[in-house]
């Protein structure tokens, strides 16, 4: 069924305003309204209603869906990015990450701990390490950190 909703419109509006115009043409309006809206025409208005809010109801269930999964993946990105940083923190300029002395090693939980305490304490890493031998000229491809 097609519902004409501008006339339907017309009609209400014009049924609404009775400023002083008189009974007769106040009712008028208001018989021509309601000639226009039968009961098919209020559930025809109504199921379109009910469409409409599952429509947005659905929509905004996804869209919160999405926002939660753009929230995880940001967080998991962040936790990405912190993992590269660290491991770029350790690198030596060649590339490789090389470590001297079983001391040197970092291991277990704490790790992540202490490489991101020597980050925050300096930009390179540790330059010394007395288990390595050019501990004097020690570029910092090897690193002790106290436990």
């Amino acid at each position: 069924m097609t519902i004409d909703k501008q006339k339907l419109k017309a009609l209400a509006e014009a049924a609404r305003d009775y400023s002083g115009s008189d009974l007769i043409e106040h009712e008028s309006r208001y018989n021509a309204l309601a000639c226009e809206v039968d009961p098919v025409t209020v559930l025809t208005l109504l199921a379109e209603i009910e469409r409409h809010e599952a429509w947005r109801t659905a929509f905004l269930a996804e869209r919160d869906a999405q926002m939660r999964q753009r929230d995880q993946l940001r967080a998991e990105n962040e936790a990405l990015r912190t993992d590269a940083e660290r491991y770029r923190w350790l690198r030596n300029p060649a590339g490789t990450i090389v470590v001297r002395n079983v001391q040197c090693h970092l291991f277990g939980s704490r790790m992540d701990e202490q490489v991101d305490a020597a980050r925050s304490a300096s930009a390179k890493p540790a330059v010394e390490c007395d288990a390595c031998p050019r501990s004097s000229g020690c570029v910092g491809s090897c690193m002790k950190v106290a436990p």
